[in-house]
């Protein structure tokens, strides 16, 4: 197995990661994180159809057509929760509003089955981007300090994402050319990428499960100190 058969087969199954501690921990996991375990369930089927080396051109092609806009609406869902103000929701509300226009157009210009619409998925990774520069704007123009909380579930699926995400708008910005022999180096560099991106995800349902885990433990101690010290005084 060659440099690139390597990193393609870490890029395809490093989606199983975040997938395991996900169900482990479900019961544990804040609303963000569900969110990326959904994100992450629904992306373990292009995935493996990868890994598996899936070689029917109009499922593989209706299947991320179809998955394209799903994780845009997920993630939608995380921003509206990380994303604070009036300025800020608006540019979020303008960005899913631009994002339908765009997406009726691909519909009714392609058929999701014949091809892969990599402009889409371009497109996403360019609003992704752009959430993710309003979530640290506000995070730390409203700080006095510039120390970084790497203990928090949000750190981590951000970083991960900001890995992803602007890399990738230049990625399938040129998908058909990366995907030739002379430009193996961009696929090696996405796969790379790929996998560090579910590695935070990872990251970010383990320290969330833990997180919670933590406060349930606590009020799980009070509540019996309360119980302890009402008896004693009865």
């Amino acid at each position: 197995m060659g440099a690139q058969e390597l990193l393609s087969f870490f890029s395809n199954w490093s989606v199983i990661l975040p997938l395991f501690l996900g169900i482990i921990f479900i019961n544990r996991l804040a609303y963000s994180s569900k969110i990326i375990l959904a994100i992450v369930v629904f992306a373990t089927i292009p995935q493996l159809m990868n890994a598996f080396n899936i070689k029917n051109d109009v499922v593989k092609n209706l299947t991320y057509n179809i998955y394209t806009p799903l994780e845009f609406l997920l993630f939608y869902f995380l921003f509206d929760k990380y994303i604070k103000g009036e300025k800020g929701q608006m540019a979020l509300k303008a960005s899913l509003f631009f994002y339908i226009l765009a997406s009726l157009f691909f519909i009714f210009e392609d058929n999701l089955t014949s091809r892969f619409l990599d402009e889409w998925v371009c497109i996403n990774n360019l609003i992704y981007t752009m959430w993710i520069m309003i979530v640290f704007y506000q995070q730390y123009s409203l700080s006095n300090t510039l120390r970084i909380d790497t203990t928090t579930s949000s750190f981590w699926i951000l970083i991960g994402l900001l890995f992803y995400a602007p890399f990738c708008s230049l990625y399938f910005s040129v998908y058909h050319y990366a995907q030739q022999k002379n430009f193996s180096s961009l696929k090696s560099i996405h796969h790379i990428i790929n996998t560090s991106m579910y590695i935070f995800f990872a990251i970010g349902i383990y320290k969330d499960s833990l997180s919670n885990y933590s406060k349930n433990s606590s009020t799980v101690n009070k509540q019996a100190y309360k119980d302890v010290t009402s008896n004693k005084q009865l």
